[in-house]
């Protein structure tokens, strides 16, 4: 009982001190929460491509290799296009889905 007493008078105090916490910090330090930003004006437009060229087996993972293609276009002026290649795992969640249909019987 007395252990239960201790845990509310607890509790409260930390409670009260994080509202007096929270009424005490003035707006001006943390900022105003009304406040809205704003874009600023368009640059231009960026675009990016992934393309497959063939997928791998490394150990039991599928890897894709291939290119990604990032173009930037501005407003006015010629696009950057640069290339890179990738790598990335393959998930296939059907195959999971499948495994633990075939467990649960």
């Amino acid at each position: 009982m007395k252990r239960l007493v201790l845990l509310t008078v607890l509790t409260t105090a930390l409670l009260a001190a994080g509202a007096a916490t929270a009424i005490a910090t003035p707006g001006s330090v943390l900022g105003n929460s009304s406040a809205k930003q704003s874009a600023g004006p368009t640059m231009g437009s960026v675009s990016v491509k992934f393309k497959i060229n063939k997928f791998v087996k490394r150990g039991h993972r599928l890897i894709a290799k291939g290119n990604a293609v990032a173009t930037y276009t501005p407003l006015s002026g010629a696009p950057t296009v640069v290339k890179k290649p990738f790598s990335a795992r393959v998930s296939l969640a059907g195959r999971l889905f499948g495994t633990q249909a075939r467990s649960s019987r």
